[in-house]
Parts: C-alpha cells; structure tokens; sequence
C-alpha cells in the first residue's frame, strides 16, 4: 500500500471513531433527557396523586359528617313517631 492509501484509510478510521462517538454521545443525551421528562411525569403523578387523596380525605369526612347528622335526624324521627304511635295506642285504649 501507498503511504497516501494508508493515510487516507486512517484518516477515514479516525473519522468513523469520532463519528461514532458522537452518535453516542448523542444518544446519551436524548436517553437521559427522555429519563429525565421521565422522572418529572412521575414526580407530577405523585403530586397529583396526593391532591386526589387530601379531596378525597376532605371529602370523605365531610360525607360522614353528613350522614351522621342524617342518622341523628332520622333516630329524633324515629323516637317522635314512636312517641305518637304509643300516644294514639294509649288514647285508643282508654276509650
């Protein structure tokens, strides 16, 4: 082989290592950005997640609250009604 061949083919090995590298250098680049959104998505879900949770707590508490204060009116109904079936019993007797 001729020096110029030679140095020709060497120059094209240097330029496809550095090339190459590049490429990989570029590809780490884009993986690790795309890990990156990665991780900022699952950091947002968590966030969002704990939201939807707090709501739901606050939510949920209201809801028993709310059926507490039912079942409270419905057991004063309960008790008057009573009352009143007892009162129209008693009255029926008597006569």
């Amino acid at each position: 082989m001729s020096p110029s061949i030679r140095d020709l083919l060497s120059t094209l090995a240097v330029l496809a290592f550095l090339m190459t590298s590049a490429g990989f250098v570029a590809l780490v680049w884009r993986v690790s950005w795309g890990v990156r959104g990665f991780v900022e998505a699952e950091f947002q879900r968590t966030r969002t997640e704990q939201e939807i949770a707090k709501m739901l707590g606050g939510f949920i508490e209201a809801q028993r609250e709310t059926n507490d204060q039912v079942w409270t009116a419905m057991q004063v109904q309960a008790d008057r009604v009573n009352r009143l079936v007892e009162r129209e019993s008693r009255g029926w007797d008597r006569s």
